[in-house]
């Protein structure tokens, strides 16, 4: 939070006590005195919620130790380790592993100059890819292939042109405005 924040809360929090003590001048002894006795019940109210709270949490936090003892008590039992247990290193490798499918994971396709192009759709969209967007005059969203068809890639997917048609990707790539 920076000072600009605090000093606005403040205004805010001072303009409300202003308002509130102006509106209270207004009020007559018995308005208040009721209005006074409301704001206790909310006030206990909200002791009583934070109290539950506090014990519900305490009940839960009491019953996870119990839990992970009794796991560690299984494990010391069995001559394996709390990790192995868990199996730490295969959760994080599993992590790691989506992280790095979803980075290669082909989202596109197209068919144009004589072949079918593949592209992730992460970075800068290769030449050919927009050449054939221009040919065919369609945006990327219409080369997006269905979700289920989506597929894992390692590596670079290539993006090479036959010789034929490399002028007119060039052509329709410097149309584009990119070389």
């Amino acid at each position: 939070m920076t000072q600009n924040d605090i000093d606005t809360a403040a205004r805010e929090m001072l303009g409300h006590l202003m308002r509130a003590k102006a509106f209270f001048k207004r009020c007559d002894v018995v308005t208040i005195e009721n209005m006074i006795g409301a704001a206790q019940e909310v006030l206990e109210a909200k002791k009583k919620e934070e109290i539950d709270t506090a014990i519900r949490m305490q009940k839960i936090n009491k019953g996870k130790d119990e839990i992970i003892d009794n796991i560690r008590d299984f494990c010391a039992k069995n001559d394996i380790s709390f990790e192995e247990f868990m199996n730490a290193d295969m959760m994080h490798t599993q992590a790691k592993q989506k992280a790095k499918d979803s980075r290669n994971l082909v989202k596109y396709r197209v068919e144009a100059f004589g072949r079918i192009y593949d592209w992730k759709g992460a970075g800068i969209m290769p030449v050919v890819i927009r050449a054939a967007l221009v040919k065919l005059k369609c945006s990327k969203g219409a080369i997006l292939l269905p979700e289920a068809e989506w597929y894992v890639v390692d590596g670079k997917l290539d993006f090479s042109v036959d010789s034929v048609h490399q002028a007119e990707v060039e052509k329709l790539a410097a149309r584009y405005g990119t070389t």
